[in-house]
């Protein structure tokens, strides 16, 4: 179709040309016909322009919908950002390491936890590493293939696994991680998850748990075997009591009699020491175990520790030396008692496991000193069997011993060391051993004490400077110790070397203590002693200073009198003790002279609180000598009323704490209380009880109780307290 321009300048064209011609029909029929065809241009070019309008709405409305869509696009990319990060927040805040992979096993997402973990920013590019890319490195090479062996047979099969792994990640320690491999279909097509969860906590709480059932079975089997050995030990003793009860009642023999109650009373003995082992490892199991400290000297408690032994080493024919160093304090404030019960224990083991003749050393030493507190080191070394390697870790358990042969070839109970370590753990200290074994063992332990205010001795500076000493011995470091001693405390002291020049000495001079040597070459002990008696009269006394074999001697110098045996090698705080108490003694023996031979107590009456009949016959035998009247009640509320019925007549209460009716607490109570009463306030209460620990003593203290005397009542110390409160 021609274009409607066109179509006009056709007809303009031809109506040009028909101006020429002259028939005029003929023009209106052309022009009729170019209207015609006009006509048809128009409707043409109107159906054009309704086309293009369609065509021109379409592309609008296609426009629209395009610009709908890219804003939809926009939305949905925003949106799934969105949930892309709150995707990753979520996952970085979970509590496992999350590891996302995709078909390829290449990463598409790790926990930042995880870089953390490996010293890594959170900002690290990991994604598209594959697993053992990630972590080669990070861990260890083994662990690694471990989880890939097992991941790989999982991912093969579509199926999930898990397994335990102790890894280390960077600088940190080890842990145990669960690590688990999630597949997101059945097929290796698809990706993967491995989780990693911090099984650490769970793991050890499952170790402590076994641990505990392990240690529980064990502490079972230990009691068992404890309580074993201890029918064992306490029957012993009872065997020994009962036994030789029955053969002293049976003879006439009086020396048989006295061996048998010598018997009696060391297995008495023994028999309350078992009772004291296990009433403070009962003490120490229910956290009651309490120290008292008090100021003491060191070197008294440590030549009381050796004397307590010295006759199971004598019996063993054994070396047993005391080391002490020179730059000691003098006096401690320390719990003494508790103190001397380790060492007991420590060197009676030593005894114990020591063959005959062998050698035990208890040395002493400082190791700090700023001032106040001092550090002191104490070492038992002994030769003996020494332990194994395997014993050791146990060794200071609860009813345990080294191995069951121990309990059945030497006895004991296996308490001993348990309640040592926990006394010297409540110092402040700790113990430990060395021991070899067939060679021997060394018990250590280090305890951190007070320096005492007090001197050395208890002796004023004119007493020392009053007291000659005459010291023979053949051995040249004893002569030079006493020079040093008596340079620095004050006192005279001559040496000699011989038997003839000590009997020339004592004749020409009079001398307060005399010490020999045991032995003394060219000399026996037992005429040498007698001579020296015989010279020295009534107020020298006489300390024999022994080597460790030969403590035997005593037995046969009992009938010389003499006051003291200290051990050799002699050093200043043996020695300056020894002086002080052969000092002591011969004050006590003046007294002794002055008073009679037999302490007694005229005209003085006592009340004794007590309600076994057994304790009332021993204590009435105990005091038949002493010419006291002694009055018993019952119990406490009797004790009241025979006091408060006769004050004038009581000059010391010995009041038992349990009774019934009325405990000793009470009745002490109600007899300070007594109003109008004045000796009610003023008479010596004393407290005579098995109830022996700390908390005990202050509470009869506390209950206005003037002293504490424990049962099994020592006769020596009844007897100080009588002279103390009565004479």
């Amino acid at each position: 179709m021609e274009k409607p321009d066109e179509q006009f300048n056709k007809i303009a064209n031809e109506l040009g040309e028909a101006g020429n011609a002259s028939d005029a029909v003929f023009v209106n029929a052309h022009i009729v016909g170019l209207l015609t065809e006009l006509k048809q241009a128009r409707l043409d070019v109107k159906k054009m322009a309704r086309e293009l309008r369609y065509q021109t709405e379409v592309n609008a409305r296609n426009i629209k919908r395009f610009e709908m869509a890219n804003s939809l696009n926009r939305a949905i990319s925003q949106e799934m950002n969105k949930l892309e990060n709150f995707m990753t927040l979520m996952l970085d805040a979970a509590v496992d390491i999350i590891f996302l992979f995709n078909k390829d096993a290449k990463l598409m997402y790790v926990s930042t936890f995880f870089l953390n973990l490996c010293g890594l920013s959170s900002d690290t590019p990991v994604k598209g590493k594959s697993f053992q890319e990630l972590l080669n490195g990070k861990i260890d090479f083994n662990t690694l293939e471990d989880m890939l062996r097992i991941f790989r047979q999982a991912r093969a099969q579509g199926t999930s696994a898990e397994t335990i792994q102790r890894i280390k990640f960077s600088d940190s320690s080890p842990r145990y991680y669960n690590c688990r491999f999630i597949s997101m279909a059945p097929s290796e097509a698809n990706g993967f998850i491995v989780t990693m969860t911090d099984f650490t906590d769970l793991m050890e709480a499952k170790e402590s748990a076994e641990e505990a059932k392990e240690a529980a079975i064990t502490s079972n089997l230990a009691k068992s075997d404890f309580l074993s050995r201890m029918s064992h030990e306490i029957r012993t003793p009872m065997n020994a009591i009962i036994g030789m009860t029955n053969i002293g009642r049976s003879s006439n023999d009086v020396a048989r009699k006295e061996y048998c109650l010598s018997k009696i009373s060391e297995a008495g003995t023994h028999l309350l020491g078992l009772i004291n082992d296990i009433l403070d490892i009962s003490k120490i199991e229910a956290d009651k175990f309490e120290l008292s400290a008090s100021e003491f000297n060191l070197s008294q408690m440590l030549s009381r520790v050796v004397g307590v032994l010295r006759f199971r080493v004598d019996e063993k024919f054994q070396h047993l030396l005391l080391e002490i160093g020179d730059d000691l304090p003098a006096n401690i404030s320390a719990d003494e008692q508790r103190l001397s019960q380790v060492l007991i224990n420590l060197i009676g083991n030593a005894v114990k496991f020591t063959p005959d003749q062998g050698r035990i050393t208890l040395a002493v030493e400082k190791t700090e000193d700023d001032g106040p507190r001092v550090r002191l080191r104490f070492r038992v070394s002994d030769t003996g069997i020494g332990i194994s390697k395997e014993a050791l870790p146990r060794l200071f358990n609860s009813f345990e011993q080294a191995d069951g042969g121990i309990s059945r070839k030497f006895g004991g109970t296996g308490l001993g060391l348990a309640i040592s370590k926990r006394i010297i753990e409540i110092m402040g200290g700790n113990i430990w051993i060395e021991s070899e074994e067939g060679v021997g063992s060394d018990f250590i332990f280090e305890i951190t004490v007070l320096r005492g205010e007090s001197q050395l001795l208890h002796l004023s500076d004119e007493e020392l400077a009053s007291i000659r000493v005459l010291v023979v011995d053949d051995y040249a470091e004893t002569l030079e110790v006493f020079g040093f001693c008596s340079e620095i405390h004050g006192f005279s002291a001559e040496a000699v070397s011989s038997r003839p020049d000590a009997l020339a000495a004592l004749t020409l001079q009079r001398f307060d203590v005399i010490f020999i040597a045991v032995p003394l070459s060219g000399a026996s002990t037992v005429d040498f002693a007698k001579e020296v008696s015989a010279l020295c009269g009534e107020d020298a006394v006489i300390v024999m200073m022994c080597q460790a074999n030969t403590f035997t001697v005593r037995d046969d110098v009992s009938e010389v009198g003499i006051a003291e045996f200290i051990p050799k090698p002699v050093n200043e705080y043996i020695l300056i003790e020894a002086l002080h108490k052969a000092i002591r003694a011969r004050d006590t023996r003046r007294e002794a002279r002055g008073q009679g031979d037999n302490i007694v107590f005229p005209g003085k009456s006592i009340l004794v609180a007590e309600d076994m009949e057994i304790n009332r016959e021993i204590l009435s035998a105990l005091l038949e000598e002493t010419q006291l009247s002694v009055d018993f009640a019952e119990d406490g509320y009797l004790a009241v009323h025979m006091f408060s019925n006769s004050p004038e007549k009581y000059d010391l209460i010995f009041m038992d704490v349990n009774m019934p009716n009325l405990d000793g607490y009470g009745a002490t109570s109600i007899i300070r209380g007594i109003e109008g009463l004045p000796k009610a306030k003023t008479i010596p209460i004393i407290a005579m009880t098995a109830n022996v620990f700390k908390e005990d003593i202050d509470r009869c203290l506390e209950a206005g109780m003037n002293e504490h005397l424990g049962k099994p009542v020592d006769v020596e110390e009844l007897m100080r307290t009588l002279r103390k409160y009565l004479c």
